[in-house]
């Protein structure tokens, strides 16, 4: 009979089955257990219900070992965690058919056959681990790799704020469980009296499970009595504001897929000290966002932890505002409709990158990699970001393990030469640029860069290969080379200068190649900073047969001038350029900077006209850099004829220092009433000094004397300007223009100012 009623319960099971199989109309439904309402797993589900784009539905389980709700049809199925995947598969049989994904944090202590739990991960479309640990220790297992990603928590940076640190408390946030390590907690509270700890748990109103609680804790009574630690429930929402109290954030956990509080703490700055286990080595990396330690170390290493994050002073929030809940919630959408490839991250990267937010680069970079470890492209463009971030250690890292998976090494041989070379390993970076010629020739200053190496590691006979090769294909423009990257190290250059000069001496180069030597190797040292080098060795080139010392060298040669501050033989070396070769724009306008600083006016104003000509278009800059040396020149009419036509006519946005110059070219030109009636149009000129006292001057040679002295009392320079200066200054103006008592008047005024600041002296 027990047999019978047996058959009818599971027919009748299957006929249910059966029908909720058919026409699924929800798009997501998310199963998940009543025991964590109010807890992570369900923030994270109602933070990936937020921002999906379908369709959702919830069912709810009261007991994980069977399923309790009537379970919608639906196209997906989200599992919000694995055992809850495994009794639907064994009540479900007709779930197999349907998309499932399963949100995998960590290893269950529960009495489940391993080869059960791998099994039914393998069901699913996706397996979404939430650390790199987990991911890989499973796919040792035998889970699928094509399915199983890695997407790391995310928290709200609007909610959870950046604060500067200081005098902050270290903090915890969790629930009780005997994993979290709670008898090390007490200990270490214990050992640093000094500190205030602050230990944040969820509401006990608000547990379904009274064993999560921290009472359920045997020492719960030694641990609250500590007298600095503070113990504090509250709701979820609030944790925000706890977190602007912690300058340091710990976790002790001996198991974890995350913490979410980790992350939610680091984007509030606090800096964190974690146990490796969980996302903890994703988000952190030592040392730089915060440090990690192994449980197993013990106590000691958890206290000297600390108080380095008590002296650490870079900024944490940085390192992990990109983790929103908004992308985790798309990353999971991307995963589950096949979106997610290592193009998309790349190109995300890359645009980072072009934007200089190479942290974000490197942090978008490091997610694809989990997601994808066997691309060599991206571990060779996270190199790259090592690199930007002056970070060669890390760089060498990522680049031999492209090394490894790339089957062209031809790209990555130059990146590993220049980190090695910023590491100081002199030996190795030479072998890498030997593996980069060896498929394709090198640029000249690369070839530069390896004479360098191989005169580091005194090995005279391969630099002097290298050398050759340097001046085979030199040929660089000198703004190119300008802009490179810096290579090697001031230090070595006055050593490889002597090198120099012992070639020159033992005759191993051509006459006739020895310009070329010394062009390229001021340049390098141009790069490097070394001037004094550069100096020495461009030193009387102009004097060389211009075909001999090329265009490149004599703006090499001008340069290295320039920099060292000799503008006269700066100004020799690009005339003969000029006269020779005829200069370009970018070339005539340090022509131009070097002729302002000689004060060559003249021949300044002829470079300006030249730069204008190659302009597609002048500016107002053009018209003003031009009015202001044709000012010096005391050509007050040609100031005129250039800026009149450019306000009134061409349209051309007018700026104060434009229109004090037209005002004052009017006022030097005796065209008062034109000058007067210019500022009158832009009174925001006399709002300082220079443009006010041009205004006084115009009234006072006008004969409008008494307006001009309303306007001394009234003006800024009233403000500006001591009693004392002002009369000094009328005094001399009005004697100018022929205003003999007024201007001893004010000569009384400025006796009388004198007088009082000496009696106030005394």
């Amino acid at each position: 009979m027990i047999s019978r009623f047996r058959q009818i319960f599971v027919q009748a099971r299957e006929k249910l089955s059966s029908r909720q199989a058919e026409s699924p109309e929800i798009d997501l439904c998310f199963m998940i257990s009543e025991y964590n309402r109010g807890w992570v797993l369900e923030t994270i589900c109602k933070e990936i219900e937020r921002y999906w784009k379908g369709s959702t539905a919830w069912a709810w389980t009261r007991k994980n070992s069977s399923f309790t709700a009537k379970v919608p049809s639906a196209r997906r199925y989200w599992f919000s965690h694995f055992q809850l995947l495994i009794t639907c598969l064994k009540q479900f049989p007709w779930m197999r058919e349907r998309d499932l994904m399963v949100w995998y944090t960590h290893p269950s202590k529960e009495e489940i056959p391993m080869q059960m739990v791998v099994d039914a991960l393998n069901a699913c479309k996706a397996v979404i681990f939430t650390c790199s640990i987990n991911r890989d220790y499973m796919v040792s297992l035998g889970v699928r790799q094509e399915i199983s990603h890695v997407v790391l928590g995310g928290a709200d940076p609007l909610q959870y704020r950046a604060r500067e640190r200081g005098k902050g408390k270290v903090g915890f946030c969790s629930a009780y469980y005997p994993r979290k390590s709670p008898d090390l907690m007490l200990e270490l509270i214990k050992a640093m009296p000094h500190r205030e700890f602050l230990l944040l748990a969820p509401l006990s109103d608000g547990m379904e499970t009274k064993e999560r609680l921290w009472q359920s804790y045997e020492r719960f009574d030694e641990l609250q009595s500590l007298p600095n630690l503070e113990y504090v429930e509250a709701e979820y929402s609030e944790y925000a504001d706890f977190y602007q109290r912690m300058d340091e954030f710990v976790m002790l956990s001996q198991l974890e897929g995350g913490p979410i509080p980790l992350l939610e703490a680091m984007m509030c700055n606090a800096v964190p000290v974690s146990n490796r286990t969980g996302f903890a080595p994703d988000l952190i990396e030592h040392g730089h966002n915060g440090f990690l330690f192994d449980i197993a170390d013990g106590l000691d290493a958890v206290v000297a932890h600390i108080e380095a994050a008590s002296a650490f002073e870079g900024s944490i929030r940085e390192s992990v505002e990109l983790y929103s809940w908004e992308r985790l919630s798309l990353q999971i959408q991307q995963i589950i409709d096949g979106q997610m490839d290592a193009t998309a991250r790349d190109r995300q990267a890359s645009g980072l990158m072009s934007c200089n937010s190479n942290k974000a680069a490197l942090a978008v970079l490091s997610e694809a990699i989990r997601h994808f470890p066997a691309n060599a492209h991206l571990w060779r463009r996270k190199g790259d970001v090592w690199m930007r971030l002056n970070n060669p250690e890390q760089a060498l890292v990522a680049f031999k393990q492209a090394l490894e998976l790339d089957k062209k090494p031809e790209r990555l041989w130059p990146r590993l030469a220049r980190a090695n070379l910023d590491v100081g390993d002199f030996r190795a970076a030479l072998e890498a640029y030997v593996h980069t010629e060896a498929h394709e020739p090198i640029h000249a200053f690369d070839c530069l860069v390896a004479w360098h190496c191989a005169l580091a590691i005194e090995d005279d006979r391969a630099g002097f290969v290298w050398l050759e090769r340097a001046l085979e294909r030199a040929g660089t423009p000198l703004f190119e080379c300008l802009n490179a990257a810096r290579y090697g190290t001031s230090a070595l250059a006055g050593r490889l200068l002597e090198r120099v000069r012992i070639l020159e001496q033992l005759n191993r180069l051509p006459a006739d190649r020895v310009a070329g030597a010394r062009i390229l190797l001021a340049t390098f040292f141009l790069i490097n900073r070394a001037e004094s080098f550069a100096r020495e060795l461009t030193e009387g080139l102009e004097r060389l047969p211009a075909d001999q010392v090329g265009k490149e060298g004599l703006l090499i040669k001008a340069q290295v001038d320039w920099r060292t501050g000799q503008l006269y033989d700066a100004l020799k070396a690009l005339r003969v350029a000029d006269r020779c070769f005829a200069l370009e724009l970018r070339e005539l306008e340090l022509y131009y900077k070097i002729l302002v600083k000689v004060e060559f006016w003249e021949e300044a104003i002829r470079c300006l006209d030249r730069i204008a000509a190659d302009k597609e278009q002048a500016t107002v800059e053009d018209f003003i850099e031009k009015a202001l040396r044709l000012a010096k020149l005391a050509r007050h009419g040609d100031v005129i004829e250039l800026l009149e036509p450019a306000l009134r006519d061409l349209g051309v946005l007018p700026r104060k220092t434009h229109v004090f110059l037209l005002a004052q070219a009017y006022t030097r030109q005796g065209e008062l009433k034109e000058a007067m009636q210019l500022m009158d149009e832009y009174p925001n000129l006399l709002e300082d000094n220079r443009g006010a006292r041009l205004y006084y001057e115009g009234l006072v040679r006008l004969g409008r004397l008494d307006a001009a002295d309303a306007w001394l009392s009234t003006s800024c320079l009233g403000q500006t300007m001591s009693t004392m200066e002002c009369a000094q200054w009328s005094y001399a103006l009005l004697s100018r223009a022929g205003h003999r008592d007024e201007a001893i008047a004010a000569l009384n005024r400025s006796l009388h100012a004198t007088k009082e600041a000496l009696s106030h002296a005394d």
